[in-house]
């Protein structure tokens, strides 16, 4: 059996999306993320919190190839949040913070490591 995962997101000029992120990667960072410098969101913080929540536990392929990858058993409870600053017309996502499983964003190690350096400077 595979598992099954709900993808979520909330924008952090929106008034849940900047509790949640300052509940999970506290106030400091959040408030160290750029903001809008005019428009209708001016002085909003820019970018998104994107979580991933297990619905249902069971084996997650990590490769196309040779069965790799692994069991999750987290059902219901959530397995990556990530913030994401990426600006109008990138192609690719662009990741400032992450907890949790980083492979559901495609995260390497390496990168995860270096985020949560970042993140007990604050």
């Amino acid at each position: 059996m595979y598992a099954n995962f709900d993808k979520k997101q909330a924008y952090l000029s929106s008034d849940f999306g900047k509790e949640f992120a300052e509940r999970i990667f506290g106030k400091e960072f959040v408030d160290s993320l750029p903001k809008f410098v005019k428009g209708k969101r001016k002085g909003k913080t820019k970018g998104e919190i994107l979580w991933t929540r297990c619905i249902k536990g069971g084996w997650v392929k990590t490769a196309r190839e040779r069965g790799e990858g692994f069991v999750e058993t987290q059902k219901g409870k959530i397995v990556a949040i990530v913030i994401d600053i990426q600006g109008w017309g990138d192609f690719e996502p662009k990741y400032v913070a992450c907890k949790g499983n980083g492979f559901y964003y495609g995260i390497t190690n390496h990168e995860q490591v270096v985020m949560e350096k970042k993140l007990t400077n604050c």
